[in-house]
Order: C-alpha cells, then sequence, then structure tokens
C-alpha cells in the first residue's frame, strides 16, 4: 500500500482482561487487573502498585467527545470513557483514517509496571501475555499496525529477552521490540551483548519509551515538584539510555543496530551531538575512550527518534539527521495532535523541501520497519 503519513508513536490502552485472559490459571488471582478507584473512575491495578484512574492516557478522546487540552479531564474516568479505538483495532484504523495517517507504531498504555512486578514466574508470564494481546490487535491489519512487544531485560540472564524475542518474532511476524528506557542495569553493560548482536542480525530496531519509572528517572511520581516540570525533563532523559549506548562502546561493536527514541523529541539531540562530540574530544583521551565514530555519526546511523511538533528538530534536520527523524501524533494522550495532525504537519513542516518532509512523515518509518515488505 501507498504510506503517505506514518505516526511512529501512537498508543494502545490495554483492555480489562489483557492479563487476567492470559496468564496461566495459577496467576489469575495476582494478575493486573482493573479496578474501580476512590474518585469514582478506574484503574488498573498492578501488584505492589497503587492504581490511578484513567484520564489523559485517553485525552484526547473522552466520553466519545473529541477534546482539546481545555476540555482535559485528567482523572476519575472508567474504562468504557476511553477511547475505543486505543484498544478496538477496527475502530483505532478508523481513527487514523480520520487524522490522515496511513499506519500507526503503537506502543504500551500501563504495561511497563509489569518491570516492577517482583514475582519472576508472575513478571514472565504478564509479559507474555500483554505482547500476545498486542500481536492479536496488530493482527488485524499488519500493513497497518505495528505492536513492538516488551522484552524481560532485567532477568539474571539476557535469554529471557532473547527467548520472547524470537517467540515474538515467529508468532507474530514483528518488526521491532521494546525495551524498558530505564533498566536497572544500564546498556553500557555487555550484559545485554546477546540481544544487540540477535536485533542486528535480524535488522529488528528496539526501542525505549518513557513510562517506566525509576527512583533515578526524571519524572518518576516520588521525585515530587510541578507536574509540568516533570514533563518537560522528561524528554532529556532520553540522553541517558542513548549516551550508555554510544560511550560503552555498544555501536563499535553492533555497527548496524537500531535504536528508537519514542515520543522523546528530537530538539535535545541538537544539544547532545555537540556536546557528546566535545566530550569525546577533550575527555576521551585521558580517560583512554576511543569510539570508531562521533557521536553525532552515531545519531545520524543508529538512532531513530519520534517527535510530535518539534520545529527547532526540524528545521535543524541536518545536524541530527533527515534520515532517521519520524513524525507521530501520540494518539490518544494529552500531547496528541489528533484529530487535528494534517494541520499540524503543515505548520510544522512550512518552508521545507518535499523530499525531506515525505522522509521524516513516512519514508523513514516504511524503511524502518519495512512497511514496503
Amino acid at each position: 500500500m501507498k504510506y503517505n503519513v506514518i505516526s511512529a508513536d501512537s498508543h494502545i490502552n490495554e483492555p480489562p482482561g489483557t492479563w487476567i485472559d492470559r496468564v496461566p490459571a495459577k496467576f489469575k488471582d495476582l494478575a493486573p487487573r482493573i479496578v474501580p478507584t476512590p474518585d469514582g473512575g478506574e484503574g488498573w491495578k498492578f501488584p505492589d502498585e497503587q492504581p490511578h484512574s484513567f484520564g489523559l492516557v485517553s485525552a484526547a478522546l473522552q466520553k466519545g467527545e473529541v477534546r482539546g487540552p481545555e476540555r482535559y479531564i485528567p482523572a476519575g474516568l472508567k474504562f468504557e470513557d476511553i477511547a475505543r479505538g486505543s484498544w478496538d483495532p477496527k475502530q483505532h484504523i478508523e481513527d487514523m483514517k480520520k487524522d490522515g495517517c496511513d499506519a500507526s507504531i503503537l506502543y504500551f498504555g500501563v504495561a511497563a509496571s509489569v518491570y516492577n512486578i517482583k514475582d519472576r514466574d508472575l513478571r514472565l508470564a504478564c509479559f507474555r501475555a500483554f505482547n500476545d494481546w498486542l500481536g492479536e490487535f496488530c493482527s488485524y491489519d499488519p500493513a497497518r499496525l505495528v505492536g513492538p512487544p516488551l522484552l524481560p531485560v532485567e532477568e539474571e540472564t539476557i535469554q529471557d529477552a532473547l527467548d520472547e524475542l524470537y517467540r515474538n518474532v515467529r508468532q507474530w511476524k514483528i518488526r521491532s521490540a521494546q525495551i524498558p528506557i530505564f533498566p536497572w542495569k544500564r546498556y553500557h553493560d555487555r550484559f545485554y551483548d546477546p540481544l544487540w548482536a540477535a536485533a542486528q542480525e535480524m535488522d529488528l530496531p528496539l526501542a525505549f519509551h518513557r513510562g517506566l519509572n525509576r527512583p533515578f528517572a526524571f519524572g518518576a511520581p516520588n521525585q515530587g515538584g510541578p507536574w509540568m516540570a516533570n514533563q518537560v525533563m522528561r524528554d532529556f532523559s532520553y540522553s541517558m539510555p542513548f549516551a550508555d549506548l554510544v560511550f560503552g562502546g555498544v555501536f563499535d561493536r553492533f555497527p548496524n543496530l537500531k535504536v528508537v527514541s519514542a515520543e522523546g523529541r528530537t530538539g535535545w539531540l541538537i544539544h547532545f551531538v555537540q556536546r557528546a562530540d566535545e566530550s569525546l574530544r577533550r575527555h576521551g583521551p585521558w580517560l583512554k575512550v576511543k569510539l570508531d565514530r562521533l557521536p553525532s555519526e552515531c545519531v545520524k546511523h543508529n538512532l531513530y527518534s519520534t517527535f510530535i511538533e518539534d520545529r527547532a528538530g526540524i528545521l535543524l534536520r541536518e545536524m541530527i539527521g533527515v534520515d532517521t527523524q519520524m513524525w507521530s501524533s501520540d494518539y490518544p494522550h494529552s500531547d496528541s495532535t489528533w484529530p487535528n495532525s494534517t494541520k499540524v504537519i503543515e505548520e510544522q513542516f512550512e518552508g521545507v523541501p518535499a523530499e525531506d518532509k515525505y522522509k521524516m512523515i513516512a519514508g523513514n518509518a516504511v524503511r524502518l520497519y519495512k512497511l514496503d515488505s
């Protein structure tokens, strides 16, 4: 099919039976479930975590109404109040068409909380359950719906992640996979080398997306501070995993590994490429750090990044690579441009040559995810 516009970062919202219907019988009483919340809404209850009611995860479409920022309901919603297209693939495609979008790369709603489940067997069962639900969702129309499964990279051995990766390749013919933005063992560690090797061999991009709260991460609830301050800082937090990959020599050992910074925007990369190259030049010699390529070259070759509205990143695209930036709508979250994405794209890309514009709103995603094959 012909792709003119692709959202490289949209979202699902897991429906009530995602985990309960798919985990082994012995885990059904422990699996994540939707429960009533004190504010009159409903929310997901994960083991060892308090539920938060639905709200901004479906900000663009709540109670059957298209809403703008002035009318967002931040909390207190029930599952029946959120966008049907975030859990029903048929409706998702209709919502894409309304927005002028031909395909979506779909990231989790709340499933990142699976990483925080303490019981190993339950945790792994929940990874498989979510990935199977997402695989089922995308199987409705694989040419339009691409869902990267979550990989359990925090186990004692990386083999668990490899097993789940290969299982999803066989069963769901995946085009990408997700890894947590803030793992306990950071990505410069050679622990991950078998995963990088497998992803490079299959030419399968690995994506990290914010949403996994950790004590050292920007925006974690226990850090406090104004909500908007955390929202802004979280964009810069993508520099941590990518810097670990660059300066850990991962792209020297795996020069064709592709990673995706999902929902991090691209403006931070303008600073990153300058600061990282300078750091290598000034501090590499005395620290005995040598890389085969400059960090800025890794950004242009190995890092694919998504943005919603990022005029600075678009105008300075040559500094960070016009071939690796991908537009997204963030449907149906509070940053979403849905259902006005066509208008926003025209505003954001004013004055940009048609060839560069096409790459960033569709072409790069088609190539990365092999949507033309």
